[in-house]
């Protein structure tokens, strides 16, 4: 009588490892709203864009939602290299945020993808250059004109789109970050002392994660700046 032979064991196959990250990203494709942004003066679209997460935000440079770059404009406290650091958070927020087209998919359509692509290696040997100087007059120059350099990369697309899509993709308008002021910040940071807690957890309204820890450097940064002042006037009076 025949035996039956046990089949050979099946080798079981290896599953890609769960990656949240990956996951929210998909989902992020899915359900964002189709957008028709301002170019020029144009409405174009539709546009795929989305709304970044606090780490995501975090990772495009250290900025403010309180005092924005426009804020300081209006308030003629601009310095050149605002602007040009200014240009390379809102060139950083735009290629995270756009999903369909790509920032780079734009740039291809406006032309300037290749010129670009050249400048960008052009940029990283004049920093390089910069750098080097060893003459403080000459290097305080050459650095000028590579802030204005990068202004120009940075700047490429038109203005009134690039502010509907930070817009968009920072929530600016569905929270309450504009509203607030340095009176509002400092009485946060005042009852922080007290409850021993986050400023931003001593304000109500509708805020994100980023917008939380935006209220919290600001207010401590005012509240320390007001005390470091008393502290010396009770020096002086001692």
């Amino acid at each position: 009588m025949k035996k039956n032979l046990p089949s050979p064991s099946t080798k079981p196959s290896i599953s890609k490892p769960f990656d949240p990250q990956e996951a929210l990203d998909k989902i992020d494709k899915e359900v964002t709203p189709l957008l028709w942004p301002p170019f020029n003066n144009v409405l174009i679209g539709p546009v795929k864009c989305k709304r970044l997460r606090h780490a995501e935000i975090a990772a495009c440079g250290d900025f403010s939602l309180i005092e924005t770059f426009y804020d300081k404009v209006r308030a003629k406290e601009i310095k050149r290299a605002d602007m040009s650091g200014y240009a390379k958070i809102q060139h950083a927020i735009l290629r995270k945020a756009l999903l369909s087209p790509t920032y780079d998919d734009i740039l291809k359509v406006v032309g300037q993808y290749e010129n670009l692509e050249a400048c960008k290696e052009q940029l990283k040997a004049f920093r390089l250059e910069v750098d080097r100087e060893e003459d403080p007059a000459e290097r305080k120059k050459k650095q000028r004109e590579l802030e204005d350099l990068e202004m120009q990369y940075y700047s490429v697309l038109p203005a009134d789109f690039t502010g509907f899509i930070m817009a968009f993709a920072l929530q600016i308008a569905e929270t309450d970050i504009k509203a607030m002021g340095d009176e509002i910040l400092m009485e946060a940071a005042t009852l922080a002392k007290l409850n021993n807690n986050r400023p931003s957890d001593n304000i109500g309204g509708a805020f994100t994660d980023f917008n939380r820890a935006d209220i919290d450097k600001r207010a401590w940064g005012l509240w320390l700046e007001k005390n470091k002042d008393n502290n010396g006037n009770r020096r002086r009076n001692r």
